[in-house]
């Protein structure tokens, strides 16, 4: 769920592989949590090679679980997009923010909340892959505003930035194919 609304519609193709993206704290939480799991599958269901199963299976039926309520408007926004819905798809990222805004310990400890160790703020995805929406179908000015407000929301992010700077770059693109594309 970590993806950009730009590498879900452009085939799939992902951003270069960043340090950071793994929050290590967060993971040996899950970790944690997932041999709590086993343990307790181990200690009350006999044989314990059953019980470790159960454990391992409740611990990814709860993630599962959790991700589906908690990213509904961002895995709707994901698929309007990929239907190329960008308008539709811009909407529900902006359901997205508004509702990790309105309860921001969901996100801030999503180890616990989503059993998830990115360290990806999903707010600020959100906000981004909004701005995406608003790229994919010209409105520059638009995606400068989404970007401005995941930069502006989310000072210590790196998504907002990134994805202002490469809008940035393809507008200077897009105006320098033009120049040259004009007869003198």
């Amino acid at each position: 769920q970590t993806e950009t609304v730009e590498a879900e519609v452009n085939g799939g193709e992902r951003p270069k592989k960043k340090k950071g993206r793994i929050a290590w704290v967060a993971l040996l939480v899950n970790i944690a949590i997932l041999v709590v799991l086993l343990l307790a599958g181990t200690l009350l269901i006999q044989p314990q090679t059953t019980g470790m199963l159960i454990g391992a299976a409740v611990y990814f039926v709860l993630s599962t679980v959790l991700k589906t309520i908690f990213l509904r408007y961002q895995r709707k926004g994901m698929k309007l997009a990929q239907a190329r819905k960008f308008v539709e798809a811009e909407a529900e990222f902006e359901k997205s923010f508004e509702y990790f805004k309105a309860h921001p310990a969901i996100d801030k400890y999503r180890a616990v909340t989503m059993l998830d160790y990115s360290s990806f703020c999903y707010g600020e995805i959100a906000l981004v892959n909004a701005g995406a929406c608003c790229t994919m179908r010209g409105d520059y000015d638009g995606a400068r505003d989404w970007y401005r407000k995941a930069i502006e929301e989310f000072p210590d992010g790196v998504s907002g930035a990134e994805a202002l700077e490469k809008l940035e770059n393809r507008v200077k693109q897009e105006e320098a194919a033009k120049a040259d594309a004009v007869p003198v």
